[in-house]
């Protein structure tokens, strides 16, 4: 209505939507909108590649293609990364290099271009010669801005379109063979071979033998020298433990508790407390008594 761009007053419409965040967190949850923009990007690009002049890309009488690779190439690389590179550190949004790099670099061209090649060609049909006929020159211009600009759409789409899923492609190639790699060494067979091992970790095993040795004989006599020196005193509570009387000291109470004399000294042990019967016992006057 005010005859203005009408790219520019898309451009401004969709801003307004998202200026705040407000019109995309309402419909975040909704299905409807990723439907219709996937209907219309499908749509679009299904127009271009009807549309697209693919035969003026090898047989242009006005740029060979060699020299459309290589401007396409330098346009890619040159048409935004180093500009936003330079101002990342005011755009706050940005927050690393790396991430300026990316947002550079993913800057398709698309629906614009092709709309603009519409105004160009309608503007300079329109430049007529004196003799009421289309200049030479605005027709050769319409040539070359319809093949380049057609050109770049068409990297565009190739270059931003695949650069995602070949990146991610080469992401997972190396956690892929390592996984196999690992799959394939779980299912070999348990192998007993081990390797023959050098001369100098032969002597070193010999001599950590020979230590070993040494030390569990050294240990050994610590040993025998405890159990040598006697034995300890062991004792109960109530009483201390007793050993049984030899052969030797039997025999020799039997001989005095024989006969008569036998009852009159188990009548006196009758009368003898706990200890004097032990003392007894031990200096063998009285036979052990036994309960």
């Amino acid at each position: 209505m005010l005859g203005g761009d009408d790219v520019l007053a898309c451009f401004i419409a969709g801003n307004s939507f998202t200026w705040d965040d407000w019109f995309r967190l309402e419909t975040e949850d909704d299905s409807l909108q990723p439907t219709v923009d996937m209907l219309l990007n499908v749509a679009i690009f299904a127009y271009f590649g009807a549309v697209c002049p693919w035969p003026l890309f090898a047989h242009s009488p006005v740029i060979p293609v060699w020299r459309l690779i290589i401007l396409g190439i330098l346009i890619l690389l040159f048409r935004r990364i180093p500009i936003v590179y330079t101002l990342h550190h005011w755009i706050y949004q940005i927050e690393q290099k790396r991430q300026a790099l990316f947002v550079g670099f993913f800057g398709p061209i698309g629906v614009s271009a092709v709309f603009y090649i519409h105004i160009a060609s309608v503007y300079l049909k329109g430049v007529l010669a004196p003799d009421g006929t289309q200049r030479e020159d605005a027709k050769e211009l319409i040539d070359t801005i319809e093949v380049i600009v057609w050109f770049m759409v068409m990297c565009s789409i190739l270059v931003h379109g695949l650069s995602i899923p070949i990146a991610k492609l080469f992401l997972q190639i190396p956690r892929a063979l390592s996984r196999a790699q690992s799959d394939s060494q779980d299912a070999q067979p348990f192998s007993t071979f081990q390797p023959e091992t050098s001369q100098a970790s032969k002597d070193t095993e010999i001599k950590d033998r020979r230590k070993r040795k040494e030390k569990s004989k050294k240990q050994g006599k610590k040993c025998n020298k405890e159990d040598i020196s006697g034995p300890q005193a062991m004792h109960k509570i109530g009483r201390p433990i007793q050993d049984e009387p030899s052969s030797e000291e039997r025999d020799a109470g039997e001989k005095l508790n024989g006969g008569d004399g036998g009852q009159k000294s188990s009548e006196r042990e009758r009368g003898l407390t706990g200890n004097e019967k032990i003392e007894l016992e031990r200096e063998g006057h009285v036979a052990p008594i036994r309960s």
